[in-house]
């Protein structure tokens, strides 16, 4: 990317009272110095933002001044035709490839050519890399380049006429500026170079920099207004998320509730998991220890059994060794005989045993008949009433088979003798000695009809049972669906009065409002304000819109506020700068009340005197009329020779500032003598030499034909018009202050009345100024106080919440009662299907 342009160099020639002049730039800036009228803004007034925007309309920068060009051009001269040129040359870096870099220049500029016999300017205008001075000669023989002759040298593409402006401003912002539009920029530009910028700058800076921003494109626009437009979708986006995030805060802490119970579950199943966990570690070791114990006892038992092996194996030689002896042998035979004689022994004592058991069991035998007869007869008393009960149970029962009659016992007395050793005795038994028979074919019948009959039984107790559970689920459904009838009904009471209280709420809102907007319409007329923006409070949404209605009124009372802030801070402003004028104007009636006479007006270049300055020591002439007096004193004061010192010098006298020197170099023909004498007060007889001041009056020259001559006469004429080296200029006074006592002590006297005047207006301002401060500051403080006064929707916002959940916990009831009558009708349904499945198992009993 190429680097920026920079100012580097420009140039003034033959134009108003330059010659050839070219001013050199440090870094893109220009520093110019000199004396009040010594050409700074006009030099400046000649360049920029002249050659940029080629319009000499505004060329003067108070804009002031018309015809500006045809003064430069033709004042002051005698020349016909003059030509003039005024150019600017810049200057930037750019890369030459592989030998290093060098600048690029780029100059554009005018040239003026005026015709007095016509009273006519035309100008041309150029743009060229070519160099003024270096490259390009716009002089030639003392004498600016015509048009043609510019031509010629630059071409034809370079040169613009006076018509074609528009061309050059379009090529000098191609060339500068790549084609941006920079008419806000020079519109910013002459603003600033104006000397009356800072008369109410601010009030006008915000303007200011509002015209210097660039302006917004349809497509900026659109984009801004588009969130704008969707405002209201996003305020319907933003209520749904509101209650999206409401159920969602609902089912955040339903199921935190839970999340703490299955937490709080898991918890303990872990901590459970924990203590079966420590426990089995406890049984593994133990079981641990206990294995490794049994593994040390079955090593201990594997050599017990080792050993006991060993001795078997030893003792089992022993006895074979033994068996094989002949005393072994004899000791057997002895042996058999005594187990003979034991096993005789023996069986006596087994007989005797066997006697023994017989007559135990002959007893017990003789105690089981008597009691298995007892037990018969009891057993045969119990049948007939069991099979009388069960033949009831089956004619109740209405089943077929019959049960059979009780068995009757024939009773016969034992034979003497029955067992040995006993008296004969009698017992009732079975008359043919056998068992009664209790399931006869008729019973198992009865008892397989019986079976049957007790399923369907169970069948029907089991229906029944359901039919009951069905019947208690009913009941509770009903009552549920009751409740939830009534919730419901509590429900729509609780939303009908929360939405009632909501529109009285509203209602008296709206009236508050519209009472507080009407005293704000009030004030802002009582005050001279503009009225605010409307504000439709009879179509506001004030439940849902209440927040943007609120706003609307508070920017109101707000841009109410803000305009007597700016009032009040421009009065403050004006306080400040009227009590600086007061104490100006004190001190200056102060200083005034103080001297004898007035002290002639110092130039802002000169420094403070030490010694007597030229008023002080000199009058007008006697014959010299009032306005050629006060044309010379205009003359001398703008030179600043009026108020310069005059001290000694060497032999004679001279006048001096510390920039300004005037000596006695000669007298010439029409000598400031001549109009001014020399008048020293006795307090300064002794300080000032009458001879050296005269001849310094002696070497001034009134000729206004000197104005022009090539030497450095120092020069003032009656006409106001002055040259003192360099500087040049003209004055004009309508009255003769600082020369002679007389006119002196009368300037001392209009100026003390001047002073007196502008002291008690300044009073009178102030005093002014405080009072309207006081007024806006009670108006500020009402505009507060009607903010503060702003209705609050609070009680409002309140009574809307109480309406959403009156609304939501409706929405919930009108849900609840839909579960309870869909569990009503599955609870109904249920039923019906159970009492169906029970008269039908019923009636299957017949």
């Amino acid at each position: 990317m190429p680097a920026r342009w920079v100012l580097h160099r420009a140039g003034i020639t033959n134009v108003y009272q330059y010659a050839d002049e070219t001013l050199h730039f440090a870094g893109g800036r220009l520093l110019l110095r000199g004396v009040n009228g010594s050409g700074k803004s006009t030099a400046m007034n000649m360049l920029l933002p002249f050659l940029l925007d080629a319009d000499a309309r505004r060329i003067d920068a108070a804009g002031e001044q018309s015809r500006v060009l045809r003064s430069w051009m033709l004042s002051g001269r005698d020349e016909r035709q003059p030509v003039g040129y005024l150019w600017v040359e810049l200057r930037r870096p750019s890369d030459a490839g592989e030998g290093g870099h060098t600048d690029e220049h780029l100059v554009f500029g005018c040239s003026i050519r005026a015709n007095r016999s016509t009273d006519r300017i035309t100008t041309w205008w150029f743009v060229t890399p070519r160099r003024p001075g270096v490259d390009l000669a716009l002089v030639e023989g003392r004498v600016p380049l015509s048009a043609d002759a510019l031509r010629a040298e630059l071409g034809a593409g370079a040169l613009f006429t006076q018509d074609q402006r528009s061309a050059y401003r379009a090529e000098v912002r191609n060339r500068l500026y790549g084609g941006a539009d920079i008419e806000q920029h020079v519109r910013l530009l002459h603003v600033v170079r104006s000397p009356r910028v800072g008369d109410r700058i601010d009030v006008d800076l915000p303007r200011y920099l509002e015209d210097a921003l660039p302006q917004l494109s349809e497509a900026a626009l659109e984009d801004a207004a588009q969130p704008l437009e969707d405002l209201e979708e996003h305020r319907r986006n933003v209520e749904d998320l509101r209650r999206t995030a409401a159920a969602l805060d609902a089912l955040e802490a339903v199921f935190r509730g839970y999340a703490r119970s299955e937490l709080r579950r898991r918890a303990g199943s872990a901590l459970d998991s924990l203590a079966e966990r420590a426990s089995l570690v406890r049984a593994e070791s133990s079981a641990r220890h206990a294995r490794e114990r049994a593994t040390a006892a079955l090593a201990t038992t594997e050599q017990a059994v080792t050993d006991l092996e060993r001795d078997e194996r030893r003792l089992s030689q022993e006895i074979a060794a033994l068996k094989a002896s002949e005393a072994y042998q004899q000791g057997a035979e002895l042996d058999d005989l005594r187990a003979h004689v034991r096993s005789l022994a023996d069986k006596v004592a087994a007989a005797r045993a066997r006697a023994a058991r017989r007559a135990e069991r002959r007893d017990e035998a003789r105690g089981a008949l008597r009691s298995a007869a007892d037990e018969a007869v009891g057993d045969q008393s119990a049948l007939t009433a069991e099979l009388s009960e069960l033949a009831a149970l089956v004619l109740s029962g209405g089943l077929s088979p019959r049960p059979p009659e009780a068995p009757a016992l024939a009773v016969r007395p034992l034979p003497a003798g029955a067992l040995p050793g006993e008296a004969p005795f009698a017992a009732e038994v079975p008359e043919d000695g056998s068992e009664v028979d209790v399931d006869p074919p008729a019973l198992g019948e009865v008892r397989a009809a019986a079976k049957v009959r007790v399923g369907d039984v169970v069948e029907v107790h089991e229906a029944l049972e359901v039919t009951d559970r069905a019947e208690r689920q009913l009941r509770s459904a009903e009552d549920a669906l009751q409740g939830a009838e009534r919730s419901l009904e509590a429900a729509l009471s609780a939303f009908h009065e929360a939405r009632a209280a909501l529109s009285a709420m509203a209602a008296r809102g709206r009236d508050d409002l519209r009472s507080w907007w009407e005293a704000l319409l009030l004030h802002c007329s009582s005050q001279g304000l503009a009225p605010p923006a409307p504000v439709d409070l009879e179509r506001a949404d004030l439940v849902d819109a209440r927040a943007e209605v609120s706003a609307a009124l508070a920017q109101a009372v707000d841009e109410a506020a803000d305009r007597h802030r700016q009032a009040q801070a421009q009065l403050a402003a004006q306080r400040d700068d009227r009590l600086a004028v007061l104490a100006e104007c004190r001190a200056r009636a102060a200083e005034l009340a103080a001297r004898t006479v007035p002290e002639p007006p110092a130039l802002a270049w000169q420094a403070a005197r030490a010694a007597p300055c030229l008023a002080d020591l000199v009058d007008f002439a006697p014959t010299l009329a009032p306005a050629a007096r006060a044309g010379l004193e205009a003359a001398l004061e703008a030179a600043g020779l009026l108020s310069a010192e005059v001290r000694a010098a060497g032999a004679g006298v001279e006048l001096g500032d510390g920039q300004l020197i005037v000596v006695g170099a000669g007298p010439v023909p029409e000598p400031l003598s001549a109009l001014l004498s020399v008048t020293i007060p006795d307090e300064l007889a002794g300080v000032v030499d009458r001879d050296g001041l005269a001849a310094v009056l002696d070497a001034v020259s009134t000729n206004a034909a000197d104005l022009h001559t090539d030497d450095e006469r120092t020069v003032v004429t009656t006409g106001g018009e002055f040259r003192t080296g360099a500087l040049r200029g003209r004055h004009a006074k309508t009255l003769a202050e600082h020369v002679g006592v007389t006119a002196r002590r009368a300037s001392l006297e209009r100026q003390r009345a001047e002073g007196a005047a502008q002291l008690a207006e300044a009073s009178a301002a102030l005093e002014a100024t405080e009072a309207s401060s006081a007024q806006v500051s009670a108006r500020l403080e009402e505009a507060l106080g009607l903010r503060r006064a702003l209705p609050r929707a609070d009680a409002l916002a309140d009574a809307a919440a109480r309406a959403r959940l009156r609304e939501a916990a409706l929405d919930d009831a009108r849900r609840q009662r839909r579960e309870r009558q869909d569990e009503r009708a599955a609870a109904d349904a249920a039923h019906s299907e159970a009492a169906d499945a029970s008269r039908r198992a019923a009636a299957t009993l017949g």
